[in-house]
């Protein structure tokens, strides 16, 4: 609270200001009025002249300033009120220039303040008046661009290069013509009136402005307005009175144009700098606190995907380790596995496994994709192909094709999306009399059987369809097939990954052929280590997940 009473009062005593001021004034012109004679007398002194030209100096600096700063206003921001006010101030440096060449040297101006030159100061201050009366009228947003911007440029000086030749003109027709100092002392006259009329309209508006934005800082345009009314008070008194009036209407000329120069600053210039300066610090503040920030959700980020990068691997060992292992026998079956996933989990599984003393179930199957979702469903496959009951898990286990029937008709009761689909292929093999009975639920790589002459046989005779959501439109039919397996027969069952020379470049098809054909007289453990030789380089390039498993009849 006791801040806004300090400020409040600040305000109030601003607005006491000009109206102060205005009395201040008045009474200096009423004093002088009555008591000119004294005043007159003190001032004839020698070096007044001197002093009056330094004022008059004084003014130019301050008019030239005046206008580079509102001329700068205007090319920065293209505001038709900055271009009015820069046009009447280049009319009004104009006009005191050659006011200062043409007394210069010759009369002066308090003994003879009627001339040619007065008439000429007095148009240029009617002109910046009029100027400044049309700019504060004329909306502050208005703005004025042109296309050809040096024309933009330029345009400030055109009033100024007119006020020239206007005053070449009546200059050279004025020299030694008395008829001439007469029109123009009648015009000084009138337009030293019109000003004042012009200056008080503008002091009221100023006034009305600061008091309805409350900018009380504004209120030093009023005062110097109220100075430039003043001196055009004094200005006409100049014509009936002595050296004292033309003196005082210079000095307060120059205190208002003063008072302008300090609100044009602070406007054009003081304020962005202020702007700019307070931008600074704010985007110096922000830098720092988005720093701390960022350094904040920096370690979040890495806090989190450290523990995801655990929680990941866990997940990957769990994956792993339902996966039989990489050598082990059955009675007269002996299996090899691999398992190369592309990322940290993976959309391919197989399991092995026995489903009673005399069969055993294995399988191997593709999800779509790779990562989380497609290991999620691998999960999801292993519990229910190979069920925990015991009857169920020999019921399903001794015929693929009821267990594949099983399972897509699990998938579709499922809530999963409609683009999650796998394939599969299932089979069971009888230790007793050697016979593989299987089923691909749309195997896109059918498993073959190489046999140690080298002779191959594709297991292609089953019938089967992709697991997929499509139990509303399509009932797919899945039918086993069995196959008699001798002693010294391989089967490799496998994903596309490990034939797909476009994702992995492995080996294509035909290179596996190869591959096993040259082989054959290996044991498997070689076989399998030779396989996994040819894998392990490619393992950084992989695009797709790798996964087999051979099975060899002793």
């Amino acid at each position: 609270m006791e801040v806004i009473s300090k400020q409040l009062n600040r305000v109030q005593t601003g607005f006491l200001k000009p109206p102060f001021s205005f009395m201040l004034l008045l009474g200096l012109l009423t004093l002088y009025q009555r008591h000119y004679d004294i005043l007159d007398q003190f001032l004839e002194v020698p070096w007044l002249s001197g002093l009056v030209i330094l004022f008059h100096m004084t003014s130019v600096i301050v008019l030239m300033a005046l206008y580079n700063i509102s001329y700068y206003m205007f090319i920065r921001d293209h505001k038709v009120g900055s271009l009015i006010y820069s046009a009447g101030f280049s009319v009004a440096l104009t006009a005191y220039l050659i006011h200062l060449l043409i007394d210069f040297g010759g009369p002066g101006l308090l003994e003879s303040p009627v001339n040619v030159s007065s008439g000429l100061l007095a148009g240029g201050h009617l002109v910046f008046f009029l100027s400044a009366l049309a700019a504060e009228w004329i909306p502050s947003d208005r703005k004025f661009i042109l296309k050809q911007e040096k024309l933009a440029k330029i345009l400030p000086l055109v009033p100024a290069v007119l006020t020239i030749l206007v005053v070449l003109i009546l200059y050279q027709s004025s020299i030694n013509n008395p008829v001439t100092a007469e029109i123009s002392k009648l015009l000084s006259l009138t337009m030293d009136y019109f000003s004042a009329v012009v200056v008080l309209l503008l002091m009221m508006m100023a006034f009305r402005h600061a008091y309805i934005d409350d900018d009380y800082r504004y209120l030093g345009v009023v005062v110097g307005y109220v100075s430039l009314f003043f001196s055009k008070g004094f200005a006409i008194l100049s014509f009936n009175y002595g050296a004292g009036a033309p003196f005082l209407s210079i000095l307060l000329s120059l205190t208002g144009y003063a008072l302008l120069l300090l609100e044009f600053y602070r406007k054009g210039i003081g304020d962005p700098l202020n702007d700019i300066e307070m931008k600074e610090k704010q985007i110096a503040l922000y830098a720092n606190n988005l720093d701390r920030v960022i350094q904040k959700r920096t370690k979040e980020i890495f806090d989190r995907n450290r523990k995801f990068e655990t929680e990941l691997e866990y997940a990957r060992n769990i994956q792993q380790s339902l996966l039989p292992e990489q050598r082990f026998a059955i009675k007269n079956a002996a299996f090899v596995t691999g398992y190369f996933p592309c990322e940290d989990l993976s959309g391919d599984f197989y399991d092995i496994y026995r489903i009673d003393d005399d069969h055993v179930g294995m399988y191997i199957l593709d999800v779509s994709g790779h990562g989380i979702s497609a290991a999620l469903m691998t999960m999801f496959c292993n519990n229910y192909i190979k069920s925990t009951e015991r009857l169920i898990k020999r019921y399903r286990g001794l015929k693929p094709h009821k267990n594949l029937s099983n399972f897509y008709e699990e998938f579709n009761r499922m809530n999963f999306p409609d683009e999650m689909h796998m394939v599969i292929f299932f089979a069971a093999y009888c230790l007793s009399d050697k016979t593989l009975t299987y089923c691909s639920g749309g195997m896109n790589c059918q498993p073959f059987i190489i046999s140690r002459d080298g002779k191959f046989k594709t297991l292609d005779e089953s019938l089967g369809f992709p697991i997929c959501k499509f139990s509303d439109l399509y009932k797919p039919e899945y039918q086993s097939a069995t196959v008699e397996l001798s002693p010294g027969d391989r089967v490799v069952f496998y994903t596309d990954g490990l034939i797909d020379m476009d994702k992995n470049r492995v080996m294509d098809q035909v290179g596996l052929e190869e591959f096993m054909s040259d082989h054959v007289e290996l044991s498997l453990k070689a076989l399998n280590e030779r396989l996994i030789g040819r894998i392990y380089p490619k393992m950084d390039k992989l695009k797709d997940d790798i996964s087999y498993f051979i099975m060899e009849i002793e």
